[in-house]
């Protein structure tokens, strides 16, 4: 079966099963060779957001997408087009859907359908991205933490639980 959207296979009506088996199968397989290509490109971004969250520090719900940030990088078009470059060798569906100044949206179209975003983002953040197993750069826990609080007014459930899951875990005040 081909699924293709962002809102992830639960949308089919298939049951939690069949959503773990696209993930682990289809999905997570094709985010980590878009991983691995970024981290090979050698590149100033950092990975941030739902899925830096879920799979690189709590594990606790799926996530469809792959946000890369920058904080006012001026070869900020120069790198996502060599990003760019790589990732259509690698995958033949692989288009550009928005290029702005400070944000770019791309897609990969295979089994499912991959939205991976680009942000020149402002200069501040909170601590520096880490090094971790999901990728060489990923945002701590602090920045997302305050990243998710700042986009609350887009009113999407993900946000919310990921804000609960990092107080749950006392992530959100560096508790142990």
């Amino acid at each position: 079966m081909t699924i293709y959207g962002h809102c992830g296979p639960w949308a089919l009506g298939t049951d939690m099963s069949d959503s773990k088996a696209f993930y682990k199968n289809i999905l997570y397989p094709l985010q980590d060779k878009v991983l691995t290509l970024v981290a090979e490109a050698n590149s100033a971004f950092y990975l941030t957001g739902g899925t830096a969250l879920s799979r690189g520090y709590l594990h606790h719900r799926f996530s469809d997408d792959l946000d890369f940030f920058v904080n006012n990088y001026k070869d900020f078009k120069t790198e996502v087009d060599a990003i760019g470059s790589l990732l259509a060798q690698a995958f033949p569906s692989f288009t550009f859907l928005l290029k702005e100044d400070t944000f770019v949206r791309a897609a990969i179209r295979e089994e499912a359908q991959l939205k991976i975003d680009f942000v020149n983002y402002v200069d501040f953040r909170v601590g520096a991205p880490l090094d971790s197993p999901l990728f060489v750069r990923t945002d701590n826990h602090l920045n997302i933490l305050a990243n998710k609080v700042s986009a609350l007014s887009r009113d999407e459930p993900k946000d919310f639980s990921d804000i609960w899951f990092l107080a749950k875990n006392s992530l959100s005040l560096g508790r142990k």
